[in-house]
């Protein structure tokens, strides 16, 4: 187990997103090197759906937006199952997006049967 994960989930987070940030936000340099946990480590979620390839960049600026970081879905609440939530910008790699909450600290919950609802 290398921080928290263990090499078959760090393998598959690595091959889904090719090495490329999972976040590219402002600052990105493009090329991920950490594997940020959505739902912190503490909470013992260590799965490959907790899990975002990110840049340096990205993973210091996700823990410092606070609440946008879960609107984004770049952070999970304790309570959510990390698999239910979507991550922005993912949804443009074919994921649909189920709605869209009008409170600012819920989280973009992915359909993938069929799409309805509002993009953010």
């Amino acid at each position: 187990m290398i921080d928290g994960w263990q090499v078959h989930v760090r393998s598959a987070v690595q091959a889904r997103s090719r090495l490329n940030c999972e976040i590219g936000d402002i600052g990105c340099s493009q090329r991920a090197a950490h594997i940020h946990h959505r739902k912190l480590r503490g909470h013992g979620d260590h799965t490959e759906q907790n899990a975002l390839h990110v840049c340096l960049a990205c993973h210091v600026r996700v823990h410092g937006l606070g609440a946008a970081a879960f609107v984004l879905g770049w952070r999970v609440h304790p309570w959510d199952d990390a698999a239910s939530v979507l991550w922005w910008p993912a949804f443009a790699a074919g994921a649909h997006w189920a709605g869209w909450s009008d409170d600012p600290t819920a989280s973009a919950v992915m359909h993938t049967t069929q799409t309805s609802g509002r993009q953010p």
